[in-house]
């Protein structure tokens, strides 16, 4: 995640130097159809790790072996339809958003180079995922993380030698290169007892069983990516491609939020799905109960330090010029507050085996919010697409919020005694952040990462107050230390 925000923040001003603003918007609306292409895969990434780690949680060997076998096939044809189709449409789409001359050809190039990486990436989530599924995902974060850093490093490199737009789609080819060597060997040291067997030996009740999933998590994909990425495609069909840019830039400190809180879910799935197979129910809702108590604080820390420090974080980033609004600010730090719950709802019913449920919810989130988000764009220009946004995830969390409340039965007295303090500690770290900032308004990163450092402890000096679980957690982890110290002594 240290490594996401480094390409998502650090790197954006070298990209607005090297490229320009308006070359950087045309990626971007490019990219996300980029993105699009790993929709071929019908969502079973996710659906790999929940039933690996169903089958692994309940020792049915047999039937992960199996799961396996399927899993490596269905990779292979997938990766190379993906690899057909990505050069097909190489040739079409950089002329539809507008791009001419020596910028069409080489942003035909970067999409070819951005096809392979997503073609690989894919073989890299799946072989990931069965490891995640299998609880050791230890070989694959380190292959991750490796890549993505050297990733770095090469894309900083040829953006210094005038690589321009390619460096971005080269550099980041580099991550699944030395990702999926390193995903290999771990599945051959865990899952070594399958290579005695035939591990294209296909059990045909599998295969139907994986598919009829596969069959509601496919719309569920196209959804999801089209949620995370239509934003892009609207604004540069209606707006401008600079327009794009900047809603980008305002938007990024709260969609990192976003990607660090939603990975705390992320995390928890497969393991959810592992006590499911052992059943171990109990334990189950004290986790869930837990994961949407952090999620929640957490979300609302990152969020009161973007509302107040947003434009003040933007204008040091890059320039005051990229800075979209604070009514933008408003309505993306509402939007990311609510896709951090549906994300959390969406993994848990996930983990649970309701894929047919979080595929409803994702198709209704993103038809309204392509449907809403071009009238809106309209309307009210980058305003109301963020405005469409707030609509379609409060509709497709709602249904996910159902399921959950279905499974697992949480009173909702608890839940609005939760939702009341987590209003009143923010509102009191709003105001006094509000207040800090009049008196002092950062000039420099110092100043601004000295305010965000004072919101935080105001927050986190609160949280003990209203909630009890981590008055606790503290008076439990006290008490350890006091005891070490004491052992240490004597």
């Amino acid at each position: 995640m240290v490594l996401a925000i480094v390409q998502g923040v650090v790197l954006v001003p070298l990209y607005l130097k090297y490229i320009g603003a308006v070359h950087y918007g045309q990626w971007l609306a490019l990219g996300s159809m980029v993105a699009m292409l790993s929709l071929i895969d019908f969502g079973v990434t996710s659906l790999v790790t929940q039933k690996t780690a169903l089958f692994h949680g309940s020792g049915d060997t047999k039937s992960l072996q199996e799961l396996v076998s399927t899993i490596i096939v269905f990779g292979l044809i997938i990766s190379a339809l993906i690899l057909v189709i990505g050069i097909g449409i190489s040739f079409w789409l950089p002329n539809w958003i507008g791009a001419s001359g020596d910028q069409l050809r080489t942003l035909r190039l970067a999409f070819q180079v951005a096809t392979v990486d997503v073609m690989l990436m894919l073989l890299v989530s799946m072989s990931g995922s069965i490891l995640f599924g299998i609880q050791k995902p230890q070989a694959h974060m380190t292959g991750v993380f490796i890549g993505t850093a050297i990733s770095i490093v090469i894309t900083v490199l040829l953006l210094f030698n005038g690589w321009g737009i390619l460096s971005i789609a080269c550099g980041s080819l580099v991550r699944p290169v030395l990702a999926l060597p390193t995903n290999i060997y771990a599945i051959k040291k865990y899952l070594c007892y399958f290579l005695k067997q035939p591990i294209f030996n296909l059990n045909p009740s599998m295969f139907k069983s994986f598919f009829a999933s596969a069959m509601w998590l496919g719309p569920s994909k196209l959804s999801e990516a089209m949620i995370s990425q239509v934003d892009n495609i609207i604004i540069v069909k209606i707006l401008q491609p600079i327009d794009v840019t900047m809603l980008n830039l305002t938007r990024k400190a709260a969609e990192i939020a976003v990607q660090v809180v939603g990975r705390l879910s992320v995390s928890f799935m497969s393991g959810l799905s592992h006590l499911r197979g052992s059943n171990e129910e109990e334990k189950i809702r004290s986790i869930v109960s837990d994961l949407f108590l952090v999620s929640g604080y957490l979300a609302c820390c990152i969020l009161c330090g973007v509302l107040i420090l947003n434009e003040d974080f933007v204008s040091l980033w890059t320039s005051s010029n990229m800075y979209a609004g604070f009514a933008v600010t408003i309505l993306v730090s509402i939007y990311c507050l609510l896709k951090i719950m549906r994300i959390a709802a969406y993994n848990v019913v996930f983990s649970h085996g309701d894929v047919r449920i979080t595929s409803i919810s994702s198709f209704i989130e993103s038809a309204l919010q392509a449907g809403l988000g071009i009238v809106l764009c309209k309307i009210f220009g980058m305003i109301g697409v963020v405005a469409a946004s707030i609509i379609a995830v409060i509709a497709g969390g709602l249904i996910q919020l159902i399921a959950l409340f279905r499974t697992h039965r949480f009173g909702m007295l608890s839940v609005f005694i939760g939702i009341s303090k987590v209003f009143i500690l923010s509102t009191i770290t709003i105001i006094i952040g509000y207040l800090l900032r009049t008196l002092f308004p950062p000039h420099s990163w110092s100043g601004l990462i000295l305010l965000a450092f004072c919101m935080t402890a105001i927050f986190m000096s609160m949280l003990p107050i209203l909630e009890i679980r981590f008055r606790l957690f503290l008076s439990q982890r006290l008490t350890i230390w006091k005891g070490l110290r004491y052992e240490k002594k004597n």
